[in-house]
């Protein structure tokens, strides 16, 4: 257990008189005794007063080893988001980048596309044009043959050999 300083002010304070007390209940035997154990009390109390000192100066190492430790990881924190916050920072830049270029892709297909819808409506014409020509050349050539085959048919039956 340790002692206080204003435990041991009280104490030295009021020694005398309680050692007075004492002389009046029980004749004092001997002085030097009871001098050398207010001698080895007043050595116990000096001790206990360094121990104490010792641990509190202990205890302030601690306390600032602890603080520089957390000093560190803040400082390890700080310079981990300050590099995440750039990483994002150049992302964002590629990303704006790559949105604008794709704008102006955009708007250069969008200029095309008048042109090419209009080239697309000429093929589809053209398409049709050959189409509905290809189908008359068909309808003429079926026409030729069903008049050719007709007038072999006639020709045959004309001559008796069809039936």
């Amino acid at each position: 257990m340790t002692l206080r300083q204003k435990d041991i002010s009280f104490i030295k304070e009021n020694l005398g008189d309680w050692l007075e007390e004492l002389a009046l209940i029980s004749p004092v035997r001997n002085q030097q005794d009871q001098l050398e154990r207010l001698e080895a009390i007043e050595e116990a109390l000096e001790q206990q007063r360094r121990l104490i000192k010792r641990q509190g100066e202990q205890l302030d190492r601690r306390v600032s080893g602890i603080q520089q430790t957390i000093e560190r990881q803040q400082e390890s924190s700080e310079t981990r988001l300050t590099s995440i916050r750039d990483e994002i920072e150049q992302r964002l830049s590629r990303l704006e980048k790559r949105i604008e270029a794709t704008d102006k892709r955009s708007q250069g297909q969008e200029k095309h596309f008048p042109h090419l819808q209009e080239v697309i409506e000429q093929q589809g014409k053209d398409i049709n044009r050959r189409i509905s020509r290809s189908l008359l050349l068909t309808f003429l050539v079926i026409v030729v043959i069903g008049a050719l085959i007709g007038i072999e048919v006639m020709k045959l039956i004309t001559t008796g050999s069809l039936i």
